[in-house]
């Protein structure tokens, strides 16, 4: 798999399983934007909670990192980078990137009923 390709499944599911342990996190979504995607995530408050920062880390990190993750961004001497976003935005730079993406395009990895 190259970086930013498509999601896998098993990708989908593994991230989906994941987040379904966080009662603060409604939901997440990744989104087309460009050549990669960006996994964006809402949380019941927002800003959300440090300690719920550090542990959507600590449970995402390793599957954000995988080979088949489709939010991996090459940086350039075989480095990579992955992160994720929360909405609503809280920073200009994040509030104008969603304004580029192609929410239309939108695939759901987490939900629940509000």
């Amino acid at each position: 798999m190259t970086l930013g390709s498509n999601p896998s499944p098993k990708w989908l599911e593994d991230v989906g399983t994941a987040l379904a342990v966080f009662p603060d996190v409604t939901s997440a979504r990744i989104i087309p934007n460009g050549d990669r995607f960006e996994l964006v995530i809402t949380t019941r408050e927002s800003p959300p909670a440090a300690e719920l920062v550090e542990a959507l880390w600590q449970a995402l990190g390793c599957l954000l990192a995988r080979a088949d993750s489709p939010i991996l961004e090459e940086l350039g001497d075989g480095v990579t980078s992955t992160t994720w976003h929360f909405d609503p935005p809280l920073e200009q730079q994040t509030n104008e990137l969603f304004e580029a993406l192609d929410w239309d395009r939108a695939l759901t990895v987490y939900g629940v009923r509000q």
